[in-house]
């Protein structure tokens, strides 16, 4: 599975960042949660982190070139 295999340093990278660390919109244990669907391969939740890290990704790419100042104003 993809979440769980090739992207998984990606996710771990992500998941302890201090983006989804301190942006109060995910929960604190989002990264030991993660580690225990990968340890049990979990299908049902495989998806669901794939779509977390594109959301994540994109939100990167998106707004990683934008200033604090331009961040702020939108």
């Amino acid at each position: 599975m993809l979440a769980y295999d090739t992207l998984k340093e990606p996710l771990r990278e992500i998941l302890n960042s201090a983006a989804v660390r301190g942006d109060g919109l995910w929960r604190d244990d989002i990264a030991d949660l993660y580690e225990r669907d990968s340890a049990a391969r979990n299908p049902d939740n495989a998806y669901p982190w794939f779509r977390f890290y594109m959301t994540q990704r994109w939100t990167k790419l998106k707004l990683g070139s934008r200033s604090e100042a331009e961040l702020a104003a939108a």
